[in-house]
């Protein structure tokens, strides 16, 4: 099965920024020369650019055309011993209280005993603690 017109117009744009033909800083084009440009409709270059932003690829606001976030340098967190790691995206309030992109990649670690502790996956690289 061929991948969702979304996809190829994602795949495509991210290719774009890695190469960085879209540096860290720069604007994309607005969704109406996207949509043009891969002779598509409006909410299939959103849905492109709402799952770049769930990637940590860009940054939006309401009434601006999207952004291409810098790479971040990312801190290392050493797991302590017992501790669960589950990858997932962000929830609306996670994101809200933290400014976070909502559906942005999140490491959720938990211990027993311990209230979890949640990190945005860009940021953050993680490790044991070794001897």
């Amino acid at each position: 099965m061929a991948p969702a017109k979304y996809q190829d117009v994602a795949d495509e744009l991210r290719r774009r920024i890695v190469t960085r033909a879209f540096p860290p800083g720069s604007s994309l084009p607005s969704e109406h020369d996207i949509a043009a440009a891969f002779n598509c409709k409006r909410d299939t270059v959103r849905a492109a650019i709402a799952e770049l932003v769930r990637e940590g690829l860009l940054c939006t606001a309401r009434g601006r055309t999207a952004c291409v976030r810098a790479p971040l340098e990312k801190s290392v967190v050493i797991l302590p011993a017992g501790a669960e790691v589950n990858a997932r995206p962000a929830s609306r309030p996670e994101a809200d209280a933290h400014g976070w992109s909502p559906g942005l990649p999140v490491f959720e670690i938990s211990r027993p005993g311990f209230p979890p502790l949640v990190y945005p996956a860009e940021a953050y690289t993680l490790t044991t603690a070794t001897d």
